[in-house]
């Protein structure tokens, strides 16, 4: 076990950047899009100057001071390393600097009893506290104690926070959340966690007051919307044991079972997982909102159901349908021409390289078809740096579109947490294109 202490990770802070890779060599063979290693990243965040094991961007989410990383580690022993960061802006690129946001374990921190991989979720899920400042959730879902997270009230800045800091509250149960603004119509933004809903402004304890029965939060998947178009968010949550998605739109206090609480279900087949549940966008240009559902199975292996009617029944009904795996999906204007993008990352085989297990971001610019989506919708697919055998970079992890500089263009955000420069210490890097990209 590795051990660092707050004087050497403050020592080991200077401002030498990491070189941004640029390759496009292109795979011989492959049928569909050009297939390059790397995207042009324009700004390249990593922990590799510091030479543990971090994952650095486990986990991704979108705040409104800026970019939000998880690093959930795995081999760290002592209190002074943080897990999660926010960069300052400009966005230079580089390792973490004294004036990023840092928040890390209490201070009283134990690791045989607290948690020891904080950061493997992140979310911002907007005013919850009720001040007029975005919010910051962190979660300890591989091994979690307890204390399964903390809220930490916004503003962010360039602040060092632990878990046991006043103001910060720990949460006690939930693994997952999501952004799902006022779901239950008060005119204040609810906190939307795996284990319930907390109405807003969230106070200590954070004890939600609408709970489910009969459902394992451990593999759970959610996310709040506006499929229908009504001006309001529903909530969509993954129920493996159900074989659906629930769609939530009353929120009565007290605990039900999720079958019953749900205004209806999408169905889906049985024995498969989601590993990715978002919402947005408009890939079918009807002016609503489209939900993404990234599933795997042994037998019938991935597929992302692009779902566009707001009462379909089951995801076999879905608009368009990727047959392939996918760990992250994230819909966009990438290209700057005012039609929605699709980026898909994960773990796939792609035709014609004949390497299974590939980690891939493959980019779909719009417009989008209904049907069946194949290779040839793919504009290009970028690779995983490891495609030798060594242990795979995890290249697509997590995904984010969004306007970082402020131009009006989606910029594109992808993490690859194992990347180890074949040092087989899974450092973890993170990518930044800004928009808009051609390829």
């Amino acid at each position: 076990m590795r051990t660092f202490s707050i004087l050497l990770l403050a020592a080991c802070r200077t401002t030498t950047s990491i070189p941004t890779p640029h390759s496009t060599r292109t795979e011989t063979g492959h049928s569909g899009s050009p297939a390059q290693f790397y995207p042009p990243a324009d700004v390249v965040w990593s922990m590799g100057e510091f030479g543990w094991t971090s994952a650095f961007g486990a986990a991704l989410a979108l705040h409104a001071e800026g970019l939000v990383i998880g690093a959930p580690g795995g081999d760290l022993d002592e209190l002074g390393i943080p897990q999660v960061w926010l960069p300052s802006r400009p966005y230079t690129g580089g390792h973490p600097q004294e004036d990023w946001f840092a928040l890390e374990n209490p201070t009283t921190w134990d690791r045989w009893t607290d948690s020891q991989y904080l950061g493997t979720e992140v979310l911002a899920p907007g005013d919850v506290t009720g001040d007029g400042v975005d919010d910051l959730l962190a979660f300890d879902t591989v091994r979690p104690p307890r204390t399964t997270g903390y809220l930490v009230p916004g503003p962010l800045g360039s602040r060092r926070v632990h878990g046991d800091d006043p103001g910060v509250l720990p949460l006690l149960g939930p693994h997952r959340g999501t952004r799902c603004g006022d779901v239950t119509g008060d005119g204040r933004a609810d906190l939307c966690l795996d284990t319930g809903v907390v109405p807003g402004p969230v106070v200590d304890p954070v004890t939600p007051t609408v709970t489910w029965s009969g459902f394992d939060p451990s593999d759970a998947r959610m996310v709040a919307g506006d499929l229908d178009g009504d001006g309001r968010n529903e909530l969509f949550l993954w129920d493996r044991g159900g074989a659906a998605v629930r769609v939530l739109t009353a929120f009565p206090p007290g605990d039900h079972a999720l079958g019953t609480l749900a205004t209806r279900s999408i169905s889906a087949p049985p024995d498969g997982s989601v590993s990715a549940l978002e919402i947005g966008g408009d890939l079918d240009g009807d002016g609503r909102d489209d939900l993404l559902v990234a599933w795997l199975s042994d037998e019938l292996g991935g597929r992302v159901w692009i779902v566009t009617d707001p009462a379909a029944t089951s995801l076999e009904d879905a608009w368009a349908t990727w047959e392939g795996a996918a760990n992250a999906v994230a819909v966009g204007d990438l290209n700057g021409d005012g039609v929605d993008d699709l980026v898909l990352g994960g773990e796939v085989a792609l035709p014609g390289l004949d390497r299974s297990g590939t980690q891939t971001v493959s980019v779909l610019f719009g417009p989008l078809h209904a049907g069946r989506l194949t290779e040839a919708d793919v504009t290009v697919t970028w690779l995983g740096a490891t495609l030798d055998g060594d242990l795979p970079d995890g290249f697509g992890h997590a995904l984010e579109l969004f306007d970082v500089d402020g131009d009006g263009q989606h910029d594109l955000v992808v993490s690859a947490p194992r990347e180890d420069d074949g040092t087989w210490t899974p450092f973890g890097r993170v990518y930044l294109t800004t928009g808009p990209w051609t390829p």
